[in-house]
């Protein structure tokens, strides 16, 4: 992924998204769902998870 010179996004935030990629492309293949749905299934445990729980950042 090419990155313009002006880009905010750091290396991390790079991997991240190639990592996050990666990841939808396999479940894809497992589930055979498309992208945007697995996203917006995604979306939706995580809103109901923080509903719930409330948010925890770990960084490593």
């Amino acid at each position: 992924m090419a990155l313009a010179d002006d880009s905010k996004r750091t290396p991390f935030s790079t991997n991240i998204l190639k990592e996050s990629k990666q990841l939808m492309e396999e479940l894809k293949d497992v589930t055979g769902l498309p992208i945007s749905k697995l996203t917006d299934l995604a979306i939706k445990e995580l809103y109901e998870k923080i509903k719930t729980d409330g948010v925890i950042l770990k960084i490593k």
